[in-house]
């Protein structure tokens, strides 16, 4: 589960109600590629006195999302890191016993997990300099692979177009990574 930390208030529903998603709420993340902005979906996680009233609760049980920019919400980055290794090293496992399955039809790469989670780091990289998770994750993996990353995070599978594209041996981050004027 990707999880986050509201950083301001977010108005819901009708302005003049009054009804509101308070700043340091604790919520589940879904993540959605929109090309104007909104990068999540919130699910809150508890109620309590922090809620004014269980309006958005209610607006969840109901099919409503409550849809935030980076700017409306903290991402814990590292939850999204470990999701991603999780999915690597259970894609690695069933590679290997697939290979010992059967041998001469399978083989099987000791070498590929760690090539997997460098580039796992590459694409949490970029996801935080501002990459939809969709783009990056494609950039960095194509096939079952790409397939079982996207998966992890709650993204529909790839279609046939993006399964048989290439990624390449280099990650080309779909952000540009900051230059070393910008680092200093």
């Amino acid at each position: 589960m990707i999880t986050g930390v509201i950083t301001r208030d977010i108005v819901l529903g009708d302005p003049g109600a009054g009804h509101r998603l308070p700043a340091g709420s604790r919520c589940q993340l879904l993540p959605i590629d929109q090309p104007f902005g909104l990068r999540w979906i919130a699910k809150p996680l508890a109620t309590g006195p922090q809620w004014q009233n269980d309006y958005a609760l209610r607006m969840v049980r109901e099919g409503h999302d409550i849809a935030l920019t980076d700017a409306d919400v903290a991402v814990q980055w590292e939850s999204v890191r470990l999701r991603l290794v999780n999915a690597a090293t259970a894609y690695d496992g069933k590679e290997h016993d697939a290979a010992d399955r059967n041998p001469r039809r399978r083989h099987y790469n000791p070498h590929a997990l760690p090539q997997y989670l460098a580039r796992v780091d590459e694409i949490v990289a970029d996801m935080q300099r501002g990459a939809a998770p969709r783009e990056a994750i494609l950039q960095g993996f194509s096939g079952r692979l790409g397939d079982a990353f996207l998966k992890a995070l709650g993204l529909p599978a790839s279609d046939k177009a993006e399964r048989c594209r290439y990624a390449g041996l280099i990650y080309r981050p779909v952000t540009q990574p900051p230059t070393t004027e910008e680092m200093r």
